[in-house]
C-alpha cells in the first residue's frame, strides 16, 4: 500500500512539473481600454493572450464591462483558467474553467467582471511569467524616412519602408507637441503597424517609443515596440529634410502632353531629360495651368513616377508644382518638387510644345547654369545652389 501511494504521489509531482501557469494582472493592461464604456485590452505574456473587446484598466481591477468579447489563446493547451475577482463582479464566469484546447473564448459575456487575477494554466513545458521574446531590429538609415507632425492639430504620423519592410507609427490623442515618448497605449492602433511581404503586424502590444526633434530639424523615433505577434521591435528611425540630403534637377526640354481625356479633367505631361530621367506626371485638373499638389495626382490608372531606367521607377511619394502657360495653345512650362521613395528630391522643370516669346528656351538655360567658386563645382538653379553631388548648398 505504501508503495503504490508512493507512486501515486510521484506521479502527482511529475505532473506538476510539467505545467505551467502564466498570471496577468490589471498592471499588464496599464493604459488600455475606455472608463464606462470600454474598448479592446490585450496583453500577451509567454505564449498566452488575453483579449478583451469592451475593456477598461482601473485602479482596483482590469474592468470588462457586458456583452463584450473574451479570447484567451496559447501555443500550448491550456487545461485550466482561474478568474479572481473583486466586488461581486464575477462576469456570470466560474472560479475556474476546464479548457484542455489552445483556445478559451466568451462571445458574449453576460455581465461586468472585474478581474484582479487570471491564471491560466498550461499543459506541458515552457512559458513562464518572464517571457524572452524574439527581438527583431527596425533600423531604418538609407531607405526612406517621412515625418508628417502636426502640432496645433495635436497628432503626428512617421513612416519608413526599404527593401524589406515598410512601417508607420501615429498619434491620434490630444499633445501639445509631436515630441515625447509614447507608450503602445497612446499609439493610434490602426496607423501603427510593420508590413512585411507577407504579413502585416500591429505594433500597439507593449513597450514605448520616443519622438525627439534636433536644433538641426532632424527627427528621431526610438524604442521598442512589442507586436501582435508577440515579437519585441527595436524601433530606429531617423528623419532629415530630403533637400539637404539629395537633390536631383531634372531638365526636360522637349516634354509631351496627352490631353485625351481633357475633358474629364485628366492630363498626363511626360518626357526624358538628356541623362536619361523620365518624368511622367498625371494630374487631374480643370485646367492644365496654377498650382498643384499631391491631392491632384493619378497615381494609379496613369501613375505619376520617376523613372532613372527602363527597369526602376519611382513613385512620387509627395510633390508640388506650378504650370505656366505660354503665349498658344499647347506650350506650358512645368515645375515641380517631387519627393520619390529613395529619399530623393527631383526638381524638375518641364517644358512643353514649341515655346516663344513669354516661356523661352533661353530661360530655362538661364535657370540651371555651372560655375567654379573657390575651386569647385557649383550647380545653380534660379536663387539656389548644389555642389556636384545634389547637396543643397546654403
Amino acid at each position: 500500500m505504501k508503495k503504490l501511494f508512493s507512486l501515486f504521489a510521484a506521479v502527482l509531482f511529475a505532473s506538476s512539473m510539467f505545467a505551467t501557469v502564466v498570471t496577468f494582472t490589471k498592471a499588464d493592461f496599464a493604459g488600455q481600454g475606455t472608463a464606462n464604456t470600454g474598448s479592446e485590452v490585450t496583453a500577451t505574456k509567454s505564449g498566452v493572450t488575453f483579449t478583451y473587446s469592451k475593456g477598461y484598466c482601473a485602479d482596483e481591477s482590469l474592468r470588462c464591462y457586458a456583452h463584450g468579447a473574451l479570447s484567451i489563446t496559447a501555443t500550448a493547451k491550456i487545461t485550466k483558467i482561474n478568474f479572481t475577482t473583486t466586488g461581486g463582479k464575477t462576469g456570470g464566469l466560474a472560479s475556474e474553467v476546464t479548457v484542455n484546447a489552445t483556445s478559451y473564448t466568451v462571445a458574449d459575456l453576460a455581465s461586468q467582471a472585474r478581474f484582479t487575477e487570471i491564471a491560466v494554466t498550461l499543459d506541458g513545458e515552457g512559458g513562464g511569467d518572464d517571457p524572452q521574446p524574439q527581438e527583431v531590429d527596425l533600423t531604418i538609415g538609407s531607405g526612406l524616412i517621412y515625418i508628417d507632425a502636426v502640432e496645433d492639430q495635436g497628432w503626428w504620423q512617421i513612416y519608413g519602408s526599404n527593401d524589406t519592410y515598410y512601417i508607420t507609427l501615429s498619434n491620434g490623442n490630444e499633445i501639445e507637441t509631436a515630441a515625447g515618448t509614447y507608450t503602445a497605449a497612446n499609439l493610434d492602433k490602426d496607423w501603427s503597424y510593420l508590413k512585411t511581404a507577407s504579413d502585416s503586424i500591429n505594433l500597439c502590444a507593449g513597450g514605448s517609443v520616443t519622438l525627439a526633434v534636433a536644433d538641426n530639424g532632424t527627427v528621431t523615433v526610438v524604442g521598442q515596440l512589442k507586436g501582435n505577434d508577440g515579437k519585441l521591435y527595436n524601433i530606429n528611425l531617423t528623419y532629415k529634410d530630403p533637400v539637404a540630403e539629395q537633390t536631383v534637377v531634372v531638365n526636360i526640354s522637349d516634354a509631351e502632353l496627352d490631353d485625351s481625356y481633357a475633358s474629364d479633367g485628366l492630363y498626363v505631361a511626360y518626357g526624358e531629360d538628356a541623362n536619361g530621367i523620365y518624368v511622367q506626371l498625371s494630374l487631374w485638373l480643370e485646367d492644365f495651368a496654377g498650382e498643384f499638389s499631391q491631392d491632384d495626382f493619378d497615381d494609379q490608372y496613369y501613375g505619376c513616377f520617376v523613372s532613372l531606367d527602363e527597369d526602376s521607377s519611382l513613385s512620387i511619394f509627395s510633390g508640388t508644382g506650378t504650370i505656366t502657360p505660354g503665349n498658344k495653345e499647347g506650350v506650358y512650362k512645368v515645375e515641380a518638387d517631387l519627393l520619390c521613395y529613395n529619399n530623393t528630391l527631383y526638381k524638375v522643370i518641364m517644358l512643353i510644345g514649341e515655346v516663344e516669346t513669354g516661356i523661352d528656351r533661353a530661360e530655362l538655360a538661364a535657370k540651371v547654369k555651372k560655375a567654379i567658386e573657390n575651386g569647385n563645382v557649383i550647380i545653380k538653379s534660379g536663387n539656389v545652389r548644389f555642389n556636384v553631388n545634389g547637396q543643397l548648398i546654403k
